[in-house]
């Protein structure tokens, strides 16, 4: 009877803060209309400039790839590698692959994918999601270093940081406990057949126009909420605050020039809410803790701080990066809260460790 108590109290405070969110953003959106408006055109135009330029692409070829034969072959021939460094089967190579150059959800859409044809188990899925998430090329290299900030070398050494990082957590992640047994899925996979190369095209593009949509209008949405946040709190520390939390390209849009490259380059690693949100499906399909998912998020960018540090010191910017700010704000100043949120990030790792538990598959109704 407590049991059945407590549901209902969870139940009707979940529905509570459901009509809280619901009526505070209906609130927002109808008390700065003209803000948002104009948010939002500005959040087409960044899906028409970078979103879809740099994942497009990438999403289509992604898309062909893990549903070809070569993907097949090569995953056979590192299936070796892949169980030594990552504990995952052979079939995740190309989401593993995918995740080093097709753009943030772009590998775990992959893996939803391949999960749900029975080709890989759920306990890899889980694994995936840990640290499959990474920017592209042309996002991280041309969009961030050689369009914001000024610079491809700055551009290569954020791209370098973050996926060696993403490689040191999927490593990393062997050790995080997950449910026991794997999937009857696990032992389904096979490639049945393989579509002409045509047909393969025209699918992946279907599924990646798609997916693309979704991006975009989520960019859009969180472009309206950052408008409503920067009514809300007027401030500049703010605006850097909730453009790195909330969407990735805004955020380092704002911070260039302010903030230093390293903190830029954990910015572009922690990915923002809009993307966490794009890939929360799939994080719920796989069974896998919220709060784990977003653990590895602050923790990709707290190591991707270090990283990029580290490379700067190895190989040193001749010039300054170039301010598009009035005013710019000295490294310690900078850096100290980020640094402070990433040592947070480690303790909570350190406190967790192998107290890691990724829920279960949820009851049936």
């Amino acid at each position: 009877m407590d049991e059945t108590k407590k549901r209902e109290k969870r139940f009707f405070l979940k529905l509570f803060s459901y009509a809280v969110l619901f009526f505070a953003f209906a609130f927002f959106f109808l008390l700065f209309p003209k803000e948002i408006a104009s948010s939002v055109e500005g959040g087409i135009e960044l899906c028409l400039k970078v979103v879809v330029p740099s994942l497009f692409p990438f999403m289509v070829l992604s898309s062909a790839f893990s549903q070809s034969e070569l993907c097949e072959k090569l995953g056979c021939l590192f299936k070796r590698p892949i169980k030594f460094f990552f504990s995952l089967g052979s079939s995740c190579f190309s989401p593993v692959l995918i995740s080093l150059f097709g753009g943030y959800p772009t590998a775990v859409f992959c893996a939803g994918r391949l999960f749900e044809k029975g080709l890989i188990s759920r306990k890899d899925f889980q694994k995936t999601l840990l640290f499959c998430i990474n920017p592209s090329p042309s996002f991280a290299i041309g969009a961030v270093g050689a369009m914001l900030l000024g610079s491809k070398k700055d551009g290569v050494l954020i791209f370098f940081s973050v996926l060696f990082s993403s490689l040191l957590l999927g490593i990393f992640s062997k050790f995080v406990k997950t449910e026991s047994g794997d999937d009857e899925r696990e032992k389904s996979r096979f490639f049945p057949s393989f579509p002409p190369f045509s047909k393969l095209l025209v699918d992946s593009i279907a599924q990646s126009g798609q997916s693309i949509l979704f991006i975009c209008f989520s960019v859009l949405f969180f472009s309206s909420a950052l408008a409503v946040t920067d009514k809300i709190f007027p401030s500049e520390k703010a605006a850097l605050f909730f453009g790195a939390l909330f969407e990735v390209t805004n955020g380092v849009k704002r911070c260039c020039g302010i903030l230093p490259t390293e903190i830029i380059a954990g910015i572009v690693a922690f990915s923002g809410l809009c993307t966490h949100f794009q890939v929360m499906n799939e994080v719920s399909l796989s069974g896998l803790k919220v709060s784990v998912f977003m653990t590895f998020r602050l923790l990709h960018g707290a190591l991707s701080t270090v990283v990029c540090s580290l490379l700067f010191k190895i190989f040193p910017r001749e010039t300054a990066v170039f301010s598009h700010q009035a005013q710019s704000v000295s490294l310690s100043c900078a850096s100290s809260l980020p640094f402070s949120l990433c040592l947070c990030a480690m303790c909570v790792l350190l406190m967790l460790g192998n107290n890691f538990v990724i829920s279960k598959k949820r009851e049936s109704g």
